[in-house]
């Protein structure tokens, strides 16, 4: 792999023999490939995982004292009859003894509310539903368990966002694969450049990793998101003209 990156950075030119050893495989190239798309992706998982913990650490010295009566409906303290709101950067958090939330949640926020006869959490992609009906001992000393536990064992959590960066990223790299090779027949039709369909996937796996690596570097460096099919779309015809460019002045000399 090293040896195939080396070949490609510095003598570009002779990529075409370094393409007709069977390693390292395509999968091979591609799963590297996954590995460096990951790195960004799970650095802001986890950066996001810290900060809902800060949030929730924050939010249980605050809640308020309430039980569920017999009629199943949520009963505040009666310095809390106005409801309770928390905001903050990653969820919002709402209880409140009406039917509906006193104020309109952020959409791109999880949130969970508290109502007069049910739990709502709502995730911005499906919204969940709990009658108090089926959990008539919920309390303050309950939710505030809850919350203690859902970040009390680090390697499930790197574990989780392990497993769900490389499915994500995996899925991902297929699209951008398919983007680029339709990038890479445009750009050796214009140069008159012909290759075999073996090599034409090979290829663009190859010349994918750099592209795809500066944008994964510069999204972890840099408070911006440099795109795959933005700025690596342009990295990629970059690099494929100058391998190109390089293959075909070898070939005339």
């Amino acid at each position: 792999m090293i040896k195939l990156l080396k070949t490609l950075l510095t003598q570009p030119e002779q990529l075409n023999q370094m393409m007709r050893r069977r390693k390292p495989s395509y999968w091979q190239i591609y799963f590297f490939t996954v590995a460096i798309m990951m790195i960004p992706f799970m650095i802001q998982m986890l950066t996001v995982s810290y900060s809902i913990k800060n949030d929730i650490n924050q939010l249980e010295e605050h809640i308020p004292t309430f039980e569920i009566d017999k009629q199943n409906y949520l009963k505040l303290d009666n310095d809390s009859k106005k409801g309770f709101v928390y905001y903050s950067d990653t969820f919002n958090f709402i209880m409140t003894e009406e039917d509906q939330a006193p104020v309109r949640s952020d959409d791109q926020l999880i949130s969970v509310e508290f109502l007069k006869s049910n739990v709502s959490i709502k995730t911005g992609i499906q919204d969940f539903s709990l009658k108090y009906s089926e959990y008539p001992e919920l309390n303050q000393q309950v939710v505030k368990k809850i919350m203690s536990s859902l970040f009390n064992n680090p390697l499930i959590i790197v574990t989780y966002f392990t497993v769900l960066s490389f499915i994500v990223s995996t899925v991902y790299l297929f699209f951008i694969q398919f983007i680029y090779r339709i990038v890479l027949k445009a750009v050796s039709t214009m140069m008159g450049v012909l290759i075999s369909p073996f090599a034409f996937k090979r290829l663009t796996i190859v010349l994918s990793v750099v592209p795809i690596f500066i944008c994964a570097l510069l999204n972890v460096a840099l408070p911006f998101n440099f795109s795959y099919l933005g700025v690596g779309i342009l990295l990629f015809i970059i690099g494929a003209i100058r391998v190109f460019l390089k293959t075909k002045s070898k070939t005339k000399q």
